[in-house]
């Protein structure tokens, strides 16, 4: 449930900034299928991709926590 969080964030930035996938995974240094997987929620969520989106979006790290 507090993956979900983290998860309905990373959606809201896609959304909010017109970016694809393909560009998050730019961003996380990962391929794309790393990055839908993720947010599919079968791939664990890595500190580096929280940390990564803080830095990038300027997110608080609090509301990334999970």
């Amino acid at each position: 449930m507090l993956n979900q969080k983290f998860i309905d964030i990373v959606k809201k930035i896609l959304d909010d900034n017109k970016l694809n996938r393909s560009e998050l995974a730019l961003i996380w240094n990962v391929n794309r299928s790393t990055v839908t997987r993720v947010l599919n929620g079968s791939r664990p969520i890595k500190l580096e991709y929280v940390k990564k989106t803080h830095q990038h979006f300027g997110i608080p790290l609090e509301d990334l926590m999970f």
